[in-house]
């Protein structure tokens, strides 16, 4: 995540939290809850749920998906059925 505007004296981080949840998290989740939605239609998302403050790129949520390897929708879909049976 980056900030829009950052404070003096402050530095922009990847890692600020969107609330109580991290990019990967809040990511992870929006997977679950549709895993056929786009890049994009993630970053929209994610834009929404997380305050004014902080702002996600498609390039920030095209990392999160990498580093929790669901690039691919297939991926994706697994991730969904799996937290769905583990629900039940």
């Amino acid at each position: 995540i980056t900030i829009k505007q950052k404070p003096a004296g402050e530095t922009a981080t990847t890692a600020e939290p969107m609330g109580e949840l991290s990019l990967d998290e809040s990511v992870a989740q929006l997977v679950t809850e549709d895993p056929f939605c786009t890049i994009a239609e993630l970053r929209d998302q994610t834009n929404q749920r997380c305050s004014a403050r902080y702002h996600a790129r498609w390039w920030n949520i095209f990392a999160a998906l990498r580093r929790g390897h669901l690039l691919s929708r297939r991926a994706r879909f697994r991730l969904f059925r799996q937290r769905n049976q583990a629900a039940r």
